[in-house]
């Protein structure tokens, strides 16, 4: 899976090394501008992982792969672009006073650019792989950025909560999520009238949840390819997707294929 997001940042980066190739034949200055390219963009990379980790509930653990398949994914279906064109698509989106912390995301991702790119043409060393450091020390100096974090996990895990409540606490037939049922309590007396493990269509409620059907939707879609996925990893799946959503609404982006 590692060698996959690999093989996906590479091919993002590849017509922009080629383009770069043909505007100079300064071989050190090419090496140091495709490096820097593929710099920039597990650096954007990793911003948006934080960004979406920032909305997942704390409970969820070992997801980092998950997450940054599900972002790699998501840029490549719907964007034909970058993690980098998809900050700098939200910045000039989002161009107010209220709304500039993806204007400074990108400040301080070209300032960190530049500034490595420097430092490989004074040392001739290569540049190295952006890190999760780098990231962090880069967000570090956006300000602001840890308030828009925190507020973005207590509104969208919230959400989430909001949204599996209805089911669980109403049916002993909805699946047992641990995380969230830590959260709320659950009721175990289910309704007299529906005969046990048969399904009243009419007041099905788990279609009223959409992290439920997206659930559904994974496991199906697991079972079909031949790749089964337990129901909490779904659930986990479910809600990196739902924080993606939330992202491409908070952005105004507009993906080609909709999460629901």
């Amino acid at each position: 899976m590692g060698n996959d997001i690999k093989n996906l940042l590479d091919d993002i980066t590849k017509d922009v090394d080629a383009s770069h190739a043909n505007q100079t034949s300064d071989v050190e200055n090419v090496a140091v501008t495709t490096d820097i390219g593929s710099f920039r963009e597990k650096l954007s990379l990793y911003v948006l992982k934080d960004i979406i980790c920032a909305m997942l509930d704390e409970n969820i653990d070992d997801v980092d792969e998950m997450v940054d398949n599900a972002i790699m994914k998501h840029i490549r279906d719907n964007y034909d672009g970058s993690c980098y064109g998809y900050l700098c698509h939200a910045r000039d989106r989002l161009a107010s006073p209220e709304m500039n912390i993806f204007g400074n995301i990108i400040q301080e991702i070209n300032e960190k650019c530049n500034a490595v790119s420097e430092m490989s043409c004074r040392t001739k060393n290569p540049i190295q792989e952006a890190s999760t450091s780098d990231v962090k020390e880069l967000l570090n100096g956006v300000e602001n950025y840890e308030e828009f974090a925190d507020k973005l996990k207590k509104e969208v895990s919230q959400q989430v909560v909001d949204d599996v409540v209805k089911v669980i606490s109403k049916s002993s037939e909805a699946p047992v999520f641990e995380d969230i049922n830590k959260k709320i309590k659950v009721v175990d007396k289910p309704d007299p009238s529906v005969e046990p493990g048969s399904v009243d269509e009419e007041n099905d409620i788990t279609t009223e949840s959409a992290i439920l059907n997206r659930v559904g939707r994974i496991v199906s879609e697991g079972a079909i390819s031949g790749e089964p996925i337990s129901i909490q990893e779904a659930y986990d799946k479910a809600y990196i997707d739902y924080a993606i959503h939330n992202l491409d609404l908070l952005t105004k982006a507009c993906p080609k294929i909709k999460i629901r």
